[in-house]
């Protein structure tokens, strides 16, 4: 009996895996919400593949924000290529994307 509810959860659990994966690499910014509400989305599949002991580390989540831009924002990845090493982190990049996307929404308002 308990094998058998260890097979059943394992087969769910590779399951819930190989969805959540290609969830994450299938996944497109929406137009409809903000940059920061996107990289929310990317930030809770990555902890619940952590969960499924799948590792999605910085570079690999870094590298699907900017692959995934929307086209009003694909100057900042070209900008980005050119940044120093050590400026390259996950918080810098979150952090510029929410400071350039206040700066877009009060361009549009003024």
């Amino acid at each position: 009996m308990w094998s058998s509810l260890c097979e059943i959860f394992e087969k769910d659990s590779q399951q819930q895996k190989c969805n959540l994966l290609q969830e994450f690499y299938n996944y497109l910014f929406e137009k409809i919400t903000d940059i920061s509400t996107d990289i929310s989305k990317l930030h809770n599949l990555r902890y619940n593949l952590e969960g499924l002991n799948t590792d999605i580390d910085d570079d690999m989540l870094m590298v699907k924000i900017i692959g995934t831009l929307p086209i009003e924002y694909k100057y900042f990845a070209s900008a980005w290529k050119y940044m120093q090493k050590e400026e390259k982190t996950l918080e810098n990049l979150t952090a510029r994307f929410l400071a350039e996307e206040t700066r877009m929404e009060e361009k549009w308002i003024t």
